[in-house]
């Protein structure tokens, strides 16, 4: 929308936000998990990405996996009765070649691509537990290349 200045009167009175310092083992533990979360959902992205393999059925694999993690744990409220907010925090994303990043095709606009022997194909994924987030990030090409480092020029 557009901004425009408002006649409200804000309080000049200095308030405090109270934040949760790494340094607190409950902090700590939320970002361990989503950590878990993130690096199983990349173990199988990485699995999957073999010859013939779907792009958009790899990147609802990756979501997938987080999503089912998540929901396992913080399944009450917290101590103030507020739901616990988790899940996918960055999209799976299964960039080929020439497409830098972020390449996550929905399902529906799927336009059959598939991935290839020789394709170099870089993983992109976050996971969080209450905003505390986790991404990954992973480059592999896919099948068996074999010598393909010696016939570059």
């Amino acid at each position: 929308g557009n901004w425009e200045e408002s006649d409200d009167e804000y309080s000049e009175e200095p308030y405090e936000i109270e934040a949760e310092s790494i340094q607190e083992e409950s902090v700590v533990d939320r970002y361990k998990m989503a950590s878990k979360f993130v690096n199983k959902a990349l173990d199988a992205v990485i699995e999957g990405c073999v010859e013939g393999a779907s792009v958009s059925e790899l990147c609802l694999l990756g979501d997938k996996i987080m999503e089912e993690e998540c929901s396992k744990v913080f399944v009450k409220p917290n101590e103030d009765g507020d739901k616990v907010f988790k899940g996918v925090a960055f999209p799976t994303s299964v960039s080929m070649n020439d497409f830098a990043a972020h390449y996550a095709p929905h399902a529906k606009e799927e336009s059959g691509r598939k991935l290839k022997s020789g394709d170099v194909t870089k993983i992109h994924m976050g996971c969080h537990i209450d905003g505390y987030i986790s991404q990954v990030v992973h480059t592999i090409v896919v099948g068996d290349v074999g010598d393909a480092h010696e016939q570059a020029p």
